[in-house]
Formats: C-alpha cells, sequence, structure tokens
C-alpha cells in the first residue's frame, strides 16, 4: 500500500437552524445556509421536535431541492419530543452524503394543517472549499 505525504486536516461542525413552528405550516422555509464548498455525511441532518406538532396530520420533511433528500416525514414522530434522522432508504442524501458545490439552504417543509409544534434542524457541516482550488 502506498501512502500520501501530503494530509489535510479536515473540521467540521455541528450547527442548529433557526426556530420552525407551526406557524409555518403549509410553507417551505430556510432554516440553515449552506456555503459552498460544504459535505454533509451521510446521517449528518436531524430533526429536533422541541414540543408536539398537532393538528391535521403534522409532516416534517428536511431537504434542498430535493424536499426530503435528509429527513422524511415517515423517519419523523411529530407528536413525541425528540431527536430524529432520515434513513438511507427513505432520504436520498443518507447513502452517501453530499457536497454543496454551491451555497444552499437547507428547508423544512410543513404541512398545512398543523396547529401547534415547534423544531429545530442540525446539521454537520464539513467545509471542503479547497478541494476545488487544488
Amino acid at each position: 500500500m502506498g501512502s500520501s505525504s501530503a494530509q489535510y486536516a479536515v473540521t467540521g461542525r455541528w450547527v442548529r437552524s433557526k426556530k420552525f413552528s407551526f406557524a409555518n405550516a403549509g410553507t417551505t422555509v430556510a432554516v440553515l445556509d449552506i456555503p459552498a464548498g460544504t459535505f454533509i455525511p451521510a446521517f449528518g441532518v436531524h430533526v429536533y421536535v422541541a414540543s408536539v406538532w398537532a393538528g391535521g396530520t403534522p409532516s416534517i420533511d428536511v431537504g434542498d431541492s430535493d424536499t426530503d433528500g435528509w429527513v422524511d416525514t415517515t423517519n419523523v414522530t411529530e407528536t413525541t419530543v425528540g431527536m430524529y434522522a432520515g434513513t438511507a432508504s427513505a432520504a436520498t442524501y443518507n447513502d452517501q452524503g453530499k457536497i454543496y458545490t454551491s451555497a444552499d439552504s437547507l428547508d423544512v417543509t410543513l404541512a398545512a394543517s398543523s396547529t401547534v409544534g415547534t423544531g429545530y434542524v442540525f446539521a454537520y457541516l464539513v467545509d471542503v472549499s479547497d478541494i476545488y482550488d487544488d
């Protein structure tokens, strides 16, 4: 096996979104900005249900252009406070993660019928912008 003469430190950090709530029901809300050159590893996005959701059929999806690419509502128990992550079978990016080559946002899509509930999104962001300059 060969070895590399140069190694690069990779640093990441967990970030928390602004709060989203039932007041955003029936909309898609950009909750986290993702800078260009950011990698989010598989299972690097989680939803925290801070207070239970009710009203009709609550639904929370987290994604970007793929509205449930990170967390699908089938992976979230909106009526129970707790932390939830998507699965590889229900959320596209949980197979390999995703590199954002251009700036984007993580978006939460909420069902129109919710009358109570709050939550946050947590994401693990790794700066890999230097790989575009090598």
